[in-house]
């Protein structure tokens, strides 16, 4: 089935935990500090647009954690005690981590599906670099989700 999270052994290719989700996974993400006490966490976000927290690696605790209402989240990030959600409503949210539910910001622009995220940094700097299936490459601030600059790649024929 592919409703299972699965954490593997690297060195042995052991499986060490598994969780079973109700709804296919969509996105992933590793966080490094827990809302689960002094263990790191997985989050993981289903079809339904519903975020779940567990424990890593035993997988054992799994709670609902949060979601896009009725939206697919198509990528997500953890940076800087903020958790960075894409969706395929246009959207980014920006969301503290990990009281996901005050969002701090929304990051607006795209005419279609947010595909992909990730955080680039320039000297000090951080920046929030967003792509969609509307050819649009955009950059943003993440702490105001101003958007910077925005590069059109034209369609391919």
């Amino acid at each position: 089935s592919n409703n299972y999270i699965c954490c593997w052994d690297q060195s042995d290719s052991r499986v060490i935990g598994s969780q079973m989700l109700k709804k296919r996974a969509t996105s992933i993400v590793f966080c490094q500090e827990s809302t689960l006490g002094k263990y790191k966490a997985l989050i993981v976000a289903d079809k339904s647009g519903d975020l779940y927290i567990l424990d890593v690696p035993q997988l054992r605790s799994m709670f609902l954690f949060g979601g896009h209402t009725t939206s697919i989240v198509t990528d997500m990030i953890s940076h800087n005690s903020m958790l960075f959600t894409a969706d395929r409503d246009e959207k980014i949210r920006i969301s503290c981590y990990p009281n996901v539910f005050s969002i701090h910001t929304y990051c607006l622009g795209h005419k279609s599906v947010v595909s992909s995220l990730c955080i680039c940094r320039i000297g000090d700097e951080s920046y929030l670099v967003s792509i969609g299936w509307d050819y649009n490459l955009m950059i943003w601030q993440p702490e105001s989700g101003t958007l910077l600059v925005q590069h059109n790649f034209p369609q391919q024929q």
